[in-house]
């Protein structure tokens, strides 16, 4: 099975018992400790996929790294995953989750990439058009790269608006690549 399959079934179970238990909040925020955890360190990815490290030692290192930051649901549900040996999903899981959590409250997350940080007020601005377009409650994140030049790259549900130099410039290149005109001497 796939991993996308197995960290979306643990989701969509922790998902529904913690709307159950009227914990859907606190669990989202739960768990993204855990994903945001994960994610930023890569020692931590990697201790939960070692097949050297016995389950009991993955469960108690968990433990205590999360065991007074989340909820004993979480704790439970951490414990559940070792013992099953999906613990190397875990961050796959609370990614899920986090997804399920939002579309349940209607809320999209929009990637915005720029040369350079944003300001408050633009950032607010275009929270309130994504907002207006998509009828949703919009999280913005903000990416800075700085080879994009100049402009800004906005994706948001699959979808790409592209108005950078960067691109602009790749453009203009493959443009020129084609050499449209060919003299005749």
């Amino acid at each position: 099975m796939s991993e996308i399959k197995i960290s979306k079934r643990y989701a969509n179970a922790l998902y529904e018992f913690a709307a159950e238990q009227n914990m859907a909040d606190r669990i989202f925020d739960d768990m993204s400790l855990v994903y945001n955890s994960a994610k930023g360190s890569k020692e931590l990815r990697n201790f939960l996929r070692s097949p050297v490290i016995k389950v009991k030692k993955k469960f108690q290192v968990l433990k205590a790294v999360f065991g007074d930051a989340v909820s004993d649901v979480t704790i439970h549900f951490v414990e559940i995953i070792t013992k099953a040996r999906r613990e190397r999903f875990l961050h796959l899981i609370a990614e899920q989750y986090i997804r399920i959590y939002k579309e349940s409250k209607g809320i999209k997350t929009a990637v915005v990439k720029t040369a350079v940080e944003l300001s408050d007020k633009i950032k607010k601005e275009i929270i309130e058009m994504l907002e207006k377009q998509t009828g949703s409650k919009i999280e913005l994140d903000e990416e800075v790269k700085a080879d994009l030049i100049g402009g800004f790259v906005i994706t948001l549900d699959n979808k790409e608006i592209d108005t950078s130099i960067k691109s602009k410039l790749n453009r203009m290149r493959k443009g020129f690549e084609k050499n449209l005109y060919q003299g005749k001497y």
